[in-house]
């Protein structure tokens, strides 16, 4: 029984139909791959849809994200699960910034964009991740960790007054 098994799987391996099945379930992988869902849709009427693209969202969470100070560098990610769109903001800041601060300012600053100014009511939430710190900025390559707190300065010479008297 094992070599009829055998004959009839090398037979199925070979036949027209079996390869044709094959490209068939690879051409359909390869389609949902490629055309994925690029489109949020903002609202509908009668006349029809109101949709945008991923690529218009990504350049407007950049376009806000560069906005911010402290932010040196910045990434996105956005997923749409049930209807809602979730936005994670992959931030790297400048040292001895107000990491609460900037996190909130750049989430207040999407969600009044997006909701207020397009309209988008179907925002889930809006991750603010902070990715990294950066020693340099790029607004002033010249400015080092160690020179860039204000707090440091003033820390400093109220140690300095103290000692001196």
């Amino acid at each position: 029984m094992g070599t009829n098994l055998s004959e009839w799987l090398s037979k199925l391996a070979t036949s027209d139909y079996f390869i044709g099945a094959a490209a068939l379930l690879l051409l359909l992988f390869l389609c949902k791959f490629f055309f994925r869902k690029n489109w949020i849709s903002i609202s509908g009427s009668k006349f029809g849809k109101v949709r945008m693209s991923r690529r218009a969202l990504y350049s407007v969470i950049y376009g806000v994200t560069s906005d911010v100070e402290g932010i040196v560098d910045r990434r996105a990610k956005v997923v749409i699960k049930c209807g809602k769109v979730y936005i994670d903001v992959y931030i790297k800041l400048g040292v001895c910034r107000n990491i609460s601060a900037i996190s909130e300012d750049v989430q207040v600053r999407l969600n009044n964009i997006l909701v207020n100014d397009f309209g988008l009511n179907n925002i889930g939430k809006i991750n603010v991740v902070i990715a990294g710190f950066s020693r340099k900025s790029y607004r002033n390559d010249g400015f080092l960790a160690e020179n860039c707190c204000e707090h440091r300065e003033t820390k400093c010479d109220e140690h300095v007054s103290d000692e001196a008297s």
